[in-house]
């Protein structure tokens, strides 16, 4: 097994500034949390909206939030004995609900686990048996699914199931199903409580499961000085000022809605919560957003939409002074041409960003300020560590030794720094993995570039080889993305004959060129586009398989494609001579 390097206390020696009246003290030193985002707002700001809910005509401000985050934290503590450590689960859309339990659950000295209503029941279970939570806050869309992975789940081992109802959203009752409501507990809980303070900034904030492609899933425990910064890190990454709009689009089940919740509390910004993303153009109109964040898919979203949903957001953009509002796009390697239309067709100024589940959510991001020095074809996804993550480099994978900064030479992403998780909760194996060499080890593909900056270029599971040579997947879904009929592309390899693997192109085409595009047609345009082997060798026409985050799931279309026995053309035969 790979051990983890401690830190190195080589330079800890005695001095002058060690005298004791010169140590932390309560004057001086206080355990950094995201919590405190909350309290200080609520003070300095009481009356600004914290978050608007159209679905519920719903607008509620941060005096308002603070007073019920620290009833339901009350409630947990006093009424459900929720103490330090124990972990709260919750199961729900973008709501406010949800919204809130991410300063009442650490404020409880609880954990928060937040999780994809998009699983299965089996893998709904497999989390909460494995967190071992001590409650279950579910979204009343989602109870049936609920009950369903409760049933799995040994009597013993069974959270406590509290109902988050919602007036907008329709259901058939079903009695005795759950302990209380949401709700309830807010009315239960005394409005004098004090949101509890970590012992240690590096104790457990949240706990997040990866998808778990290759096995189970992992829990990944994160910390409370991590979501503080990380928090932090995107007030400078978007610049943001201060009562920035934001439209939430990335699930908040997702790494913590990438630590938006906490940001927003930071910055006194808005949150605009909707239970779907259904309705975006609308509410980017109606509330003037100025920021947003989700995966590749959701420019393909609001590209399509009709014209009478983009024309006032169009307008309402260019009549802004500083145009906008700021799309943070991550979760995927974007294609840059959507990135440009998005921003040519909308006046939506689309960011990269690059993390994982580990590091909190994106935790790189493109810096606008390098892009003239980037390439045309790079500059909007040229990817500097955050300003919270300590160092990100692009090394050799079986040395470790740090590749040329020549935009050529592939090697892994590692990261280090305050913003990568505490590890894997009861997996000591795959944490000192994943810590091997004192990085964090991800697993993706880049090229170096010169002043600390690297450019994604593939999973390494998801390099295709073909004759010997390395394809990078996202390089040929690009080429693909170029063509207008492409809505969405995915890259795998398949058995081929001659060449070992061939490339397979999976499209998804957008609606107005359905059945008018061949699958020569797009080989061809990447032939234009690419070197003649890269291009792909089998198209298929097909919806795209994706997750809860816009994620498309490769291992979907590998499993599909494997189970239909696709493969490479056969090779050509020679001309006899």
């Amino acid at each position: 097994m790979a051990s983890v390097r401690p830190l190195n206390t080589d330079l800890v020696h005695t001095h002058k500034f060690d005298e004791p009246f010169l140590t932390p003290c309560d004057a001086n030193f206080e355990q950094l949390t995201p919590v405190s985002f909350l309290e200080r707002t609520a003070t300095l700001f009481p009356q600004q909206p914290a978050y608007i809910y159209d679905a519920l005509d719903l607008k509620i401000t941060y005096a308002t939030m603070h007073e019920r985050c620290r009833k339901l934290a009350h409630t947990l503590v006093k009424q459900f004995g929720v103490r330090p450590g124990d972990v709260v689960s919750v199961l729900g859309p973008n709501t406010p609900a949800v919204v809130e339990a991410h300063f009442a659950i650490p404020g409880a000295g609880a954990v928060i686990h937040t999780i994809n209503y998009r699983l299965t029941a089996a893998d709904i279970a497999f989390q909460l048996e494995h967190a071992e939570a001590t409650l279950l806050l579910c979204d009343v869309e989602f109870l049936p699914l609920a009950l369903e992975a409760l049933e799995i789940i040994d009597g013993k081992h069974r959270p406590t199931l509290v109902e988050i109802a919602d007036a907008s959203y329709s259901k058939d009752g079903v009695p005795g199903a759950v302990a209380a409501t949401y709700e309830e507990l807010v009315a239960a809980g005394d409005a004098g409580f004090a949101l509890r303070k970590p012992a240690s900034e590096h104790d457990a904030i949240s706990l997040s499961y990866t998808s778990g492609t290759t096995g189970s899933p992992k829990g990944v425990v994160t910390h409370h000085r991590g979501a503080f910064l990380a928090s932090l890190a995107w007030q400078q990454g978007l610049e943001m000022s201060l009562r920035p709009v934001f439209l939430w689009v990335v699930p908040l089940f997702h790494c913590n809605g990438w630590c938006f919740p906490w940001t927003m509390a930071a910055q006194a910004g808005v949150s605009i919560c909707q239970r779907h993303a259904e309705s975006l153009l609308r509410a980017m109109a109606a509330h003037d957003v100025t920021h947003l964040a989700g995966a590749p898919v959701v420019m393909n979203m609001l590209l399509n939409a009709r014209e009478d949903l983009k024309a006032p957001v169009r307008a309402r953009h260019a009549a802004r002074r500083d145009g906008g509002p700021d799309f943070m796009v991550a979760g995927a390697p974007p294609p840059p041409l959507l990135m440009r239309q998005v921003d040519a067709e909308l006046g939506i100024r689309t960011r990269t960003a690059y993390g994982l589940t580990e590091t909190y959510g994106p935790s790189t991001g493109f810096l606008p300020e390098h892009a003239d020095e980037a390439p045309a074809d790079h500059q909007l996804i040229w990817q500097a560590p955050s300003l919270c993550l300590a160092e990100s480099a692009v090394v050799d994978p079986a040395t470790m030794e740090r590749v040329p900064e020549d935009g050529e030479t592939v090697g892994e992403v590692v990261l280090r720094g305050n913003m990568v998780m505490k590890g894997y909760l009861r997996n000591e194996r795959a944490t000192m993995e994943a810590f091997a060499g004192g990085w964090f080890r991800t697993g993706d593909l880049a090229v170096a570039h010169p002043g600390g900056r690297f450019e994604i270029r593939d999973r390494a599971k998801d390099v295709i080889i073909s004759g010997g040579e390395n394809i990078m997947s996202v390089e040929v879904e690009a080429a693909l993305h170029t063509h207008p009929a492409v809505n969405g592309v995915a890259c795998v390899a398949v058995p081929d004959e001659h060449w070992g693997e061939a490339v397979c192109a999976v499209v998804e085409l957008r609606p107005a060129y359905e059945g008018s595009v061949t699958a020569a047609d797009l080989i061809a345009h990447a032939r234009n586009l690419l070197a003649h082997y890269k291009a792909p060798r089998v198209v298929l026409f097909r919806a795209l398989p994706r997750t809860a985050t816009g994620k498309i799931q490769k291992h979907v279309i590998r499993r599909a494609v494997k189970e239909e026995g696709i493969t490479g053309p056969p090779p050509r035969k020679l001309k006899q001579q």
